[in-house]
């Protein structure tokens, strides 16, 4: 097993190696995650004697860790590690052991559906067709709002989450800075987001991007978070340990369980999976979010796919999160 600095550093290559992958052509991905797999194979070998089939595998990545496709890793006869087992992520004990505690005022779903701009009408219409789709799904479950386009703003965003029980966001995801981590794309002022969002270069257009520091005032966030947003699912690690990242808040205001990609995600997959997570999770035999997670990445998987394509996903919280 390579030393601390090697994981860093090997961190470090796998995200970057992941977030500029050409999905046309991960000849070159695979090229650059080799030392990923030795490591991979590695985290297998040493799980291997601790499990038996079906058990649920939690990590606590730490600072090391975070931001590794841990549920990829490989085991001695050559699986993936989800392929056995569902996986939980946290980024803590008292996380991980977490039970939901659902408020009667949280009620329903709620869907946020947000193009930039400049998206193509093909990329428009697969995102709000899906949607519609998933809609109806949800309203099964519940009642369910859909804020679409140029109504779904931080402010209606920010008003209806602490009324939600769940809510999923079939939107851009983008780098908002060093401290505020990866956010989700919403619209403003009537305007959707622009094709590039420099916040560091142009810190105004942060109004487009809901991060961490805007859910710091919610007295009460879902207890279920789904996002596709590209990267959402990333947690930067400050050196003194600080965690920045949409779980950051999300996490202390009621929420249990986030899913969402560690990296950027090709969007008509990305939506493959998202019906099929939604198909799992009106399954009442799937158990629990984490069992519908694992059915769909397998789904997925079946189909002759890259990795890239099928696994960007991570169930991140409590294990204790079931079907609601």
């Amino acid at each position: 097993m390579p030393g601390p600095e090697q994981v860093r550093e090997l961190r470090t290559r796998t995200r970057d190696a992941l977030k500029w992958a050409n999905p046309a052509d991960l000849s070159v991905l695979d090229t650059e995650l080799r030392d990923w797999d030795d490591l991979a194979q590695n985290i297998g070998a040493g799980i291997a004697p601790l499990v038996t089939k079906n058990q649920r595998v939690c990590f606590l990545p730490g600072r090391l860790f975070t931001g590794l496709p841990l549920h990829l890793a490989r085991m001695p006869d050559g699986s993936f590690l989800l392929e056995h087992h569902e996986v939980n992520y946290a980024p803590n004990m008292a996380t991980l052991l977490g039970q939901p505690k659902l408020d009667n005022q949280q009620t329903g779903y709620a869907l946020v559906t947000v193009t930039k701009e400049n998206d193509s009408a093909d990329f428009r219409e697969r995102a709000l067709s899906t949607s519609s789709t998933l809609k109806s799904r949800l309203e099964a479950l519940g009642e369910t709002v859909w804020l679409r386009q140029e109504e779904a703003t931080h402010q209606s965003v920010l008003y209806i989450l602490p009324a939600t029980r769940e809510i999923l966001f079939v939107c851009h995801g983008h780098y908002a800075g060093p401290t505020n981590g990866y956010g989700i794309c919403l619209a403003d002022s009537g305007h959707l987001p622009p094709p590039t969002l420099a916040i560091e270069e142009s810190p105004d257009l942060a109004r487009f991007l809901l991060t961490w520091a805007d859910l710091e005032n919610l007295t009460a966030t879902p207890t279920i978070v789904v996002s596709i947003g590209c990267s959402s699912g990333l947690t930067l690690v400050a050196p003194g340990g600080v965690r920045y990242g949409l779980e950051q808040t999300l996490f202390q205001t009621g929420t249990c369980s986030i899913i969402s990609p560690l990296w950027d995600v090709e969007q008509s997959t990305a939506l493959e999976w998202l019906g099929l997570f939604y198909k799992a999770r009106g399954d009442n035999s799937t158990g629990t979010v984490a069992a519908a997670w694992q059915r769909a990445t397998l789904e997925m998987k079946a189909r002759g796919l890259h990795p890239y394509f099928w696994a960007p996903f991570i169930c991140n919280g409590s294990i204790f999160t079931e079907e609601l």
